[in-house]
């Protein structure tokens, strides 16, 4: 198992970033667990942008990956 490079913590979820790819966890709660198809897996060569929010006082914040697919 590869060593993790960098972990961000949110609100609703956490990312791992390792030397090739990232993990996207959700952190979810009993029925949205059962329903959903688990942590997001993507390759850091199929990213095509990041979008990123910062929170504030009024609204939450957020990141986005674009990717090829």
């Amino acid at each position: 198992m590869e060593d993790i490079t960098f972990k961000a913590k949110g609100r609703n979820g956490s990312i791992e970033l390792y030397p090739n790819r990232l993990v996207v966890i959700k952190a979810l709660s009993g029925l949205q667990r059962k329903l959903t198809t688990g942590d997001n897996e993507i390759y850091l060569d199929s990213i095509k942008s990041i979008n990123f929010k910062e929170a504030n006082s009024m609204t939450w914040g957020y990141i986005q990956f674009e990717t090829a697919q």
